[in-house]
């Protein structure tokens, strides 16, 4: 099983959702995003005769040692997101932990070649 998690912050390995329109400064974002779903669903195809699962996580805006430390909830940016999704809240690393866990399990064994998006309704929002 290969799970990827992916967000928008350079050199992280879980990386966060965002509305995946492109905007003035942001068009490296979700062409990365589209690049890794698209990676994704090729390798769920190109593994699945060896029984090898392929999966992602996009997670949505998180707290996170990373996030807290690059300070990227700071000034009011932080309730900011937690408004604009539909629970309310920024993500938990508890929050995506459970997925990946069930990802790697065989409780998953039918599910290969989805992106699977844990933002707390985010992506309904917008």
């Amino acid at each position: 099983m290969l799970i990827i998690i992916y967000n928008n912050l350079r050199n992280s390995l879980v990386r966060g959702i965002q509305n995946a329109q492109v905007t003035r400064r942001s068009s490296s974002n979700p062409s990365t995003k589209g690049a890794i779903e698209t990676l994704t669903k090729g390798l769920a195809l190109e593994l699945a005769p060896r029984k090898i699962r392929v999966n992602a996580i996009s997670p949505g805006h998180t707290e996170t040692e990373g996030n807290v430390t690059a300070g990227t909830f700071a000034d009011g940016a932080g309730d900011f997101l937690a408004r604009k999704t539909p629970l309310g809240r920024l993500g938990r690393v508890t929050d995506i932990a459970p997925l990946a866990v069930f990802l790697a399990s065989d409780e998953s064994a039918w599910i290969t070649g989805e992106v699977i998006r844990a933002a707390g309704g985010l992506a309904v929002a917008t």
